[in-house]
């Protein structure tokens, strides 16, 4: 008789497994050539965020890119590190001030309309 892995992270080998008939179809959308790969990354795959772990939710840009890279096998995409794709104007800035040691939060958009207004 098969043992449930539930709670186990990694299984040891040649581990039998058994699975329910909804995890049977779940496997096999994931499988569908066409777009199993999205159905897998928006349903199963978690990524760390500042909340802690999270489905990963892809952008547009995100989703044509893995368009990209599972209908063609030579994909150039030139995106270059830390130059704030995922970034809105809601995203949040923790500051602190380097002369008075003051902390404040704000989100990007009203920093940029702060420093703006500073600087004119």
């Amino acid at each position: 008789m098969a043992k449930n892995l539930e709670g186990l992270l990694i299984k040891k080998a040649n581990t039998i497994q058994t699975y329910t008939k909804y995890e049977q179809s779940e496997f096999a959308k994931c499988l569908d050539p066409k777009d199993g790969y999205l159905h897998f990354i928006t349903n199963y795959y978690y990524v760390q965020s500042y909340t802690g772990k999270c489905l990963f939710k892809p952008y547009d840009y995100q989703i044509k890119l893995l368009e990209s890279f599972h209908n063609y096998d030579k994909v150039v995409a030139l995106q270059p590190r830390q130059s704030g794709k995922c970034v809105t104007r809601q995203t949040g800035l923790k500051i602190r001030n380097k002369k008075t040691g003051i902390e404040e939060e704000f989100t990007i958009g009203d920093f940029y309309e702060l420093i703006k207004n500073i600087s004119s």
